[in-house]
């Protein structure tokens, strides 16, 4: 955890490689195995996610963590408080009620049971609560015996109402909810970090304290040693990788590649950066705009070169065949999850809902089978939650959503600066076949039929045409 951590950091940060000095020095590294536990250090002080082994060979996991509310208003923190006293007014009331009602279930299920009995009489009870009362009551898991409980309580028209004036206050008190951000939390007592020889935390030597490499700019001694001490170290203007190092991400996310293409090194092994001067230029405008990241967005999707065509010709591709010189405007295929937003989107069938819980739309039987004691189930949803956008799509990284990986989308075991891009028959076969694009086509027939200026195909074509591509046929 801990590592990963840190090798990210040093990734995303600062375009460097430090997990190759994990195990042991290299001759032309500059940074030691020494230095990097000493990096390791500020990270070495917050909870363990998952614990190691105890005597009894048993793991905890803690994936929670704790989070921090953003500040509100005071009125807006008096009516949050009043309507939690509310509801836990309406809960007492409705636990009295559930208590008084208690005695008569089983009465009810032999009731429900003779009606179901008889064909004549038709009875309106949900088909999930059916299935339970069929079964035999010895048989009945602890989750079907509270389907049946609460199918119960619900026929009481007072507990009903209070159910539903329950769910009410309850959306009412999530609107109002701070906005919560997960945060770190520091030990009491933080660990002590030891060199470990050749990477094996069961041999640890030396022990080492905070401190960043010393082929960057020096760590100042009125900053706490600490990961609030680290962040003002990395951003530093002294610093004379972060700005070119993230920049040069956005430049790749917005042009297809990057200055240097090598997004997640910026060391010997990278390649050396087309227009050095661009990028040394941006670095120094991001750090003067006081690191404003839609400042930066801004200016480089306004600039002279995003603004060109993509169309190619011969005087162009016998200038610059690779475009590394931005002879034209680039061409590069979309993101795995951005792929799935176009296509519902030019169906008409996207989504815009914001928050709330991640989606599950269709995915092939089986890709969540797995065996040990976590045995998660993919509940495929009917309604227009399949729809959304690809970021509140359920993402397993033991089992990820296929459409995405066929896509090249990560597996998100660790930080990914760079996808890959990559032409292959599955992307093909995904797009013919995959339920989830059929239903896209279908929508987009549909709108087409419904949509185009004319009835004759010449229109339909030239209006798919400028929906699905943005130019005409």
């Amino acid at each position: 955890q801990i590592v990963d951590r840190v090798n990210t950091t040093a990734t995303v940060w600062l375009g460097t490689t430090l997990e190759c000095a994990q195990c042991h020095d290299h001759k032309y590294d500059p940074i030691s195995t020494k230095e990097y536990y000493q990096f390791f250090d500020f990270f070495n002080n917050t909870p363990l996610e998952v614990s190691l082994p105890d005597d009894n060979n048993d793991v905890s996991h803690d994936f929670v963590g704790p989070y921090l509310g953003l500040p509100i208003s005071e009125q807006r923190e008096k009516k949050l408080s009043s309507l939690e006293e509310e509801l836990d007014g309406m809960k007492k009331q409705s636990d009295s009620l559930k208590e008084e009602k208690e005695s008569g279930l089983v009465d009810w299920e032999a009731t429900a049971l003779a009606k179901l009995e008889e064909v004549t009489e038709s009875v309106d009870i949900p088909e999930n609560v059916v299935d339970v009362l069929k079964k035999d009551p010895s048989e009945r898991n602890n989750k079907e015996k509270e389907i049946l409980r609460e199918h119960y309580m619900n026929t009481n028209p007072e507990i009903s109402r209070l159910n539903a004036a329950m769910e009410k206050v309850e959306g009412e008190i999530g609107q109002l909810k701070p906005i919560q951000t997960l945060v770190m939390e520091e030990m009491d007592e933080p660990r002590s970090t030891h060199v470990m020889a050749r990477g094996n935390y069961l041999d640890q030597g030396e022990e080492v304290a905070s401190q960043t490499p010393a082929f960057l700019h020096p760590f100042d001694e009125d900053l706490p040693r600490n990961r609030l001490g680290l962040a003002k170290w990395l951003v530093d203007k002294r610093n004379p990788l972060i700005a070119r190092v993230t920049v040069n991400r956005w430049w790749a996310e917005i042009f297809g590649k990057g200055i240097v293409r090598t997004l997640e090194d910026f060391g010997m092994q990278s390649e050396p950066p087309t227009h050095q001067d661009l990028l040394d230029w941006l670095a120094v405008e991001f750090m003067d705009s006081g690191w404003d990241m839609k400042h930066m967005l801004r200016l480089m999707v306004l600039s002279e070169t995003y603004k060109q065509t993509s169309d190619l010709n011969e005087t162009l591709l016998e200038k610059d065949p690779k475009n590394l010189y931005y002879a034209r405007a680039p061409r590069f295929r979309l993101d795995a999850e951005t792929i799935r937003d176009q296509a519902l989107f030019v169906s008409g069938l996207l989504s815009t809902e914001m928050y709330g819980a991640p989606v599950m739309p269709y995915q092939p039987p089986g890709v969540w089978n797995q065996t040990g004691r976590n045995e998660p189930v993919w509940e495929e949803q009917a309604d227009s939650n399949r729809w959304r956008r690809g970021v509140y799509v359920v993402y397993r990284r033991a089992a990820p959503y296929p459409s995405f990986v066929n896509f090249d989308a990560p597996d998100r075991s660790a930080c990914t600066v760079q996808r890959s891009r990559t032409n292959t028959s599955t992307q093909a076969l995904t797009l013919l076949n995959d339920p989830a694009y059929v239903e896209m086509a279908l929508a987009l027939a549909d709108r087409i039929l419904c949509e185009a200026p004319g009835e004759d195909s010449k229109s339909r074509i030239e209006y798919a045409m400028e929906l699905v591509v943005g130019r005409p046929a």
